[in-house]
């Protein structure tokens, strides 16, 4: 679209002529296991399988020192079970645990 239509492009998948689909493929595995690590996810969705219990979701965030939500995000979305735990994804402040690694807060204070 273009700017003189005052709309703005969300299609945030679509492939760009700066970069190619195996770079996005490689980013997007890094992001992923920077989230929480598809490899530790893999093995306790196949202990876990076919019962996923949220106290067995928060014990493994809290073993794999990450945030319940990006397990949960993970979970769902390779269970494509995007209905699963939702109100984990909103009931967590997740501020405490990113300020302390981070330079800026995202509201313009840095961090010290």
């Amino acid at each position: 679209m273009g700017s003189d239509s005052g709309m703005v492009d969300l299609d945030l998948d679509k492939e760009e002529s700066t970069g190619s689909a195996e770079e996005e493929h490689i980013a997007n595995e890094a992001a992923r296991n920077f989230c929480a690590p598809s490899d530790r996810v893999d093995g306790f969705i196949r202990r876990k399988k076919p019962f996923f219990y949220q106290k067995d979701v928060i014990a493994f965030a809290r073993m794999i020192e990450r945030h319940p939500g990006l397990v949960v995000g993970q979970l769902r979305r390779k269970l494509r079970r995007y209905d699963y735990l939702t109100k984990y994804l909103y009931s967590f402040k997740i501020r405490p645990f990113v300020v302390p690694g981070a330079i800026a807060d995202g509201w313009g204070q840095v961090s010290t």
